[in-house]
């Protein structure tokens, strides 16, 4: 006996994190009653006016965990193949040879393969592509191709993990849902060519109702009364210009009610479809469906909503009237009307940023990018089953500036903007209003797309307030300047958002005593440590203030934590750092072994705007040119996955690494600070009085209020010693000089003396010596080229042991670049890193020129 199916909720994080809406759909054995009639609704959303109601996607995960439905809400740049092989001729399955699938598949070219795939419950298969977004297509090919629909904008597709409601099976993926990370292909040219709408059949509706009052009004009509075939079809003509062909479902489930038809949903939904290439000649619009409603008693007449938005303008309206009003002292969204001609897209986008900026509305430019802050769980960034090795791992509540999707943007513009559109009156309005009467009337519409694409396109959105970070607490700025109060603080492109907690004051000059309580309440946390050395105990006091800082800091260095051993709790130690921006722990990722995805991973960290990132147990050394930059440069550019778009976004992002002997190399060295810990010889037995992270998460509002202190002090203390250090004089005199002021101002105490011995411990250090060595063998203290290496090797009249001396410098550069000749530009790069390193005589590897050849060398005093 088989027991009940249940739902897989575990099937759409992958659907999630490619950007999918998802929306609610009843439970699989649901079925509603109309008049005595039952239907099976397991397939159908959950609400009424589903194409347009805000949904989270993340929340359906929760809806699939209590046992009911979910289906992917489609854009139109989505194109989703529906095959159902219950439609099919006779005696044909899935890959029979003449299956209308097998057909389209061979007449087309596609390589099913290629695509994101997912078997339904019924057996057949929903392929998930992508097309472009002013390309219409249409619902289906008629008997062409009969089983075979083609799903786009104003469609919805059942979701994996959910059952279908006659079989008791479950839709799963039958291809690798990870695909989705890579960006679902297109549709080849030859599928679009073949469902293609034919110009001119756009959808003929006026879209005077929405789909939940075209479901209200169906109600007060019985479908029996409707099998005349004549009566049917104008009716469904009434409700297809009702909606602008949105009603498609609501008017299919309708008619499925009456049971001599309750089997012929696919049948009904092809003749709807072919309405949209009815544009000629009289057209039967909402104002008939109203009619036969009135016909139907009392109860029909009530069943229509208030007047249509097409009667709550004037129809005499004309264009020169329709303008955007200038911005009233009270927000007021203007009235934007939407022509098809010269110069319109640039003047609606004008109007739409206009009504942007002045709305009030959560939305920021940051970088290039549109954003809008939020949680990671909303943002749909959050699953509880993510792993650290595979991807970046987020807390739900962390506070994440996703961009702002195409979806998202036009419910946002919708909301901000009036949109009209002017459209040609039916004959019947012309002759029902007579002589005189205008052509034109304008109508309610929903954004336009050609302007949604231009908006979120557009480099700069003057006026549109720019973000540089959020804050969840007060600041100090590096001008030593308190920051606090919540709100928008445009000279600094920051949002503060204390999310409904409240912070200590902090004095404008703290006392000694304000500086003792501060640092006992920002070490409380750590008090279980037992540092190396004065240098690690700053690192850690360092990674408090630094974390808070971030936001306004141009640059700041990676802090590290390393240990003998494992389980000497680093990970805790910096997640500690962590807590107080933020009140939650700091995004994990371990490093991966390839760099191109180490690149993938910091990008996505800053695309996704996340406070802090953590690099947890690297057994490697830790560097590289993309960490190199993240650390030194204000901003970077990085590109959008399964896009070739590369916005250029702000670095203000705390980093922290946790290892064994941790270690960085190359360049990086100079760019962080690592505090080293002491354990036991089995740390794993260890016992702590309390949880580090818990204790930072119950104090966090004494750790925000000490952190802050601290700096300010210093500040009003005059900077007593503050450093310069390299790439991050801001931070230093900020935090790391703060810290080591806080801490008792020790010689060989501050944060940076760390860098000394991770400079001892670089791998790359001992290569760099070789090279620097054996230049002064081949060249002494002469100036020379790489070229003139090169051209040594190559003499016949140069002595033996010069020759050998030369060929050794240049394997070792070989080495370092990884090429196998010659190649004096690649080496030359490998060589430049050498610059600044001092070999055992005293003497010290430097550029002293450049000539015709290249850059010269030497060893100097």
């Amino acid at each position: 006996m088989t027991g009940q199916p249940t739902t897989q909720p575990a099937e759409l994080p992958p659907l999630i994190e490619a950007g999918y809406q998802l929306i609610p759909l009843h439970n699989f054995a649901y079925e509603d009653e109309h008049k005595g009639k039952r239907r099976k609704r397991g397939k159908s959303p959950a609400h009424g006016n589903w194409t347009k109601r805000v949904y989270r996607s993340a929340d359906q995960i929760i809806h699939m965990e209590a046992g009911d439905n979910v289906g992917v809400r489609l854009t139109r740049a989505d194109l989703v193949l529906d095959v159902d092989p219950r439609h099919f001729p006779d005696g044909e399955h899935l890959y029979s040879p003449e299956s209308p699938f097998v057909e389209l598949v061979l007449w087309t070219g596609i390589d099913p393969d290629l695509y994101p795939t997912v078997k339904t419950g019924s057996g057949g298969l929903h392929i998930y592509m992508k097309k472009p977004e002013d390309v219409s297509v249409r619902d289906s090919l008629n008997d062409e191709y009969p089983g075979v629909e083609f799903k786009s904008f104003g469609r919805q597709v059942v979701a994996p993990g959910s059952i279908h409601p006659d079989t008791k099976e479950l839709y799963t993926w039958s291809s690798d849902p990870e695909d989705l990370w890579l960006g679902v292909p297109l549709a080849p040219e030859e599928l679009l060519d073949l469902a293609r709408r034919p110009k001119g059949a756009a959808p003929t509706g006026g879209g005077e109702h929405d789909q939940e009052e075209l479901a209200q009004m169906l109600d007060a009509l019985e479908p029996e009364d409707f099998r005349d075939h004549d009566q049917w079809r104008e009716l469904m003509m009434a409700c297809h210009h009702a909606t602008a062909g949105d009603g498609r479902q609501e008017f299919i489930d309708w008619c499925t009610r009456d049971p001599e038809y309750s089997d012929h949903g696919t049948i009904i939904g092809i003749r709807w479809d072919s309405l949209h290439a009815d544009n000629d000649g009289a057209r039967v619009t909402y104002r008939t469906l109203h009619m036969l409603l009135r016909k139907a008693g009392p109860d029909g007449e009530a069943a229509i909503p208030r007047t249509p938005a097409a009667d709550d303008f004037d129809d005499d309206l004309d264009e020169e009237d329709v303008q955007t009003p200038s911005k009233p002292e009270g927000f007021e969204p203007p009235i934007v009307v939407w022509k098809i001609e010269d110069g319109a897209i640039g003047k609606a986008v004008d109007a739409a940023v206009g009504a942007l900026a002045s709305s009030g509305e959560r939305v920021f430019v940051r970088g290039e990018m549109l954003v809008t802050p939020t949680t990671a769980e909303s943002a749909g960034l959050y699953d509880p089953e993510a792993d650290p090795e595979m991807t970046i791992v987020r807390p739900p509540e962390a506070i994440v500036l996703p961009r702002v999707r195409p979806g998202h943007l036009e419910e946002i513009m919708n909301r901000v903007v009036r949109w009209r559109t002017v459209k040609p009156k039916t004959a019947a309005e012309l002759r029902a209003e007579g002589e005189g009467a205008k052509p034109n009337k304008v109508v309610k519409c929903l954004p336009p797309v050609p302007v949604m694409r231009a908006l979120q396109d557009r480099p700069k959105l003057e006026g549109v307030r720019r973000l540089g970070a959020v804050s969840s607490t007060p600041l100090v700025t590096p001008s030593g300047r308190i920051v606090e109060g919540e709100g928008y603080h445009p000279e600094l492109q920051l949002l503060v958002d204390y999310g409904g907690r409240s912070f200590r004051p902090v004095p404008e000059s703290p006392t000694e005593d304000d500086v003792r309580a501060a640092l006992a309440a920002c070490m409380a946390p750590m008090d279980g440590y037992r540092f190396a050395d004065g240098a690690s105990r700053t690192v850690a006091l360092s990674g408090v203030l630094t974390a808070l800082s971030r936001p306004l800091l141009p640059s700041a260095p990676i802090h590290g934590v390393s240990a003998e051993r494992a389980g000497s709790g680093k990970t805790k130690l910096a997640q500690v750092w962590s807590v107080p921006p933020s009140g939650t722990t700091a995004a994990v990722m371990a490093p991966p072994e390839r760099s191109e995805e180490f690149t993938k991973r910091i990008e996505t960290a800053l695309l996704e705007g996340d406070r802090s990132l953590l690099i947890d147990n690297c057994t490697r050394e830790l560097g590289g040119v993309t960490l190199d930059a993240l650390m030194t440069s204000p901003s970077m550019k990085c590109r959008i996955l399964g896009q070739s778009e590369q916005p250029e976004v702000p670095t203000n992002i705390f980093v922290s690494a946790t290892g064994n002997h941790f270690q960085l190399r190359g360049d990086t060295v100079r760019r962080g600070v690592v505090a080293t810990i002491l354990s036991d010889e089995e740390p794993w037995n260890q016992r702590f009085d309390f949880d580090p992270v818990n204790k930072a998460l119950q104090t966090r509002e004494e750790m925000v209020w000490g952190a802050l202190v601290i700096m300010r002090a210093y500040h009003v203390a005059g900077r007593p010693g503050a450093g310069s250090h390299g790439s991050f004089e801001a931070w230093d005199r900020t935090c790391g000089s703060a810290a080591w002021w806080a801490l008792g101002s020790k010689a060989g105490d501050r944060a940076t003396d760390t860098i000394a011995g991770q400079v001892e411990g670089d791998p790359e250090r001992d290569d760099r010596l070789a090279v620097a060595e054996a230049w002064a063998e081949v060249f002494g203290d002469r100036p020379a080229t790489l070229r003139d290496a090169v051209a040594m090797t190559e003499d016949p009249d140069a002595e033996a042991d010069d020759r050998e001396a030369a060929e050794r410098l240049l394997g070792l550069l070989r080495s370092a670049s990884g090429v196998r000749t010659n190649d004096t530009r690649t080496m030359g790069h490998a060589l430049r890193r050498v610059a600044g390193t001092r070999v055992e005589d005293g003497g010290v590897f430097r550029q002293v020129g450049k000539g015709m050849h290249g850059k010269r060398y030497a060893v100097v005093a």
